[in-house]
């Protein structure tokens, strides 16, 4: 069986100068995991509905951070839940600018959005929208595992979107020093209209210990 992606992506410990501020710091070491998010939790007793009744966190806990080839915590990400306004207004700011250009890696691909039926249901659109937005407003590109929509976990039918504009997650907290500081943060928040500040959500795929 081959590893799962996340660890894949992580091969190394963090060095001190790579852990954010949105961590639990080393004078912290007693902010603990919370019962939800323990591994008897998330592997054993799979309560959905009381996970996904706990709020976000503030800070990510220093047991969350992964080790490699001793512990891979549930991914975690740093960012805001997202509502049917902040889709919609990256759907029509992409719309706007018409054609949008990604690179990942080395391949660059071009969507139109007049060939696209499911526009304004399409995640990948909505990512694309908010990059667009934030490199047309304040000159910032991102690409990978950096600005990028994911699935938070599972919520109740009538409650808020599971959706997640994750800035960067707990397996890529080396991105997190150079590319976010507080104030980039904070003008990205303005740009796209986030009234909360970002905090640590769990991811709905890769929600399990390994």
């Amino acid at each position: 069986m081959s590893p799962e992606p996340r660890v894949l992506r992580f091969t190394r410990e963090y060095t001190s100068t790579e852990i954010p501020s949105t961590v639990a710091s080393l004078e912290e070491q007693d902010y603990p995991i919370p019962e939800y998010l323990t591994c008897s939790s998330l592997n054993r007793k799979r309560d959905y509905a009381a996970i996904s009744a706990q709020p976000p966190l503030d800070l990510l806990p220093r047991g969350l951070i992964p080790h490699p080839r001793t512990w891979y915590p549930p991914t975690m990400h740093y960012g805001w839940r997202l509502d049917d306004e902040h889709t919609a207004r990256a759907v029509a700011y992409y719309k706007e600018h018409g054609k949008v250009e990604e690179r990942h890696g080395e391949v660059e691909e071009e969507h139109e959005e007049a060939k696209d039926e499911n526009l304004d249901m399409n995640v990948d659109i909505w990512q694309a929208g908010f990059r667009l937005m934030i490199e047309r407003e304040l000159g910032l590109r991102f690409k990978g595992y950096t600005l990028q929509t994911a699935s938070g976990v599972m919520v109740p039918s009538k409650g808020p979107s599971n959706d997640v504009l994750s800035l960067y997650n707990n397996y890529c907290l080396a991105l997190a020093a150079p590319k976010f500081p507080d104030d980039t943060v904070e003008r990205i928040q303005q740009v796209l209209g986030f009234k909360q500040d970002p905090k640590w959500f769990l991811d709905m795929i890769e929600i399990y210990w390994i």
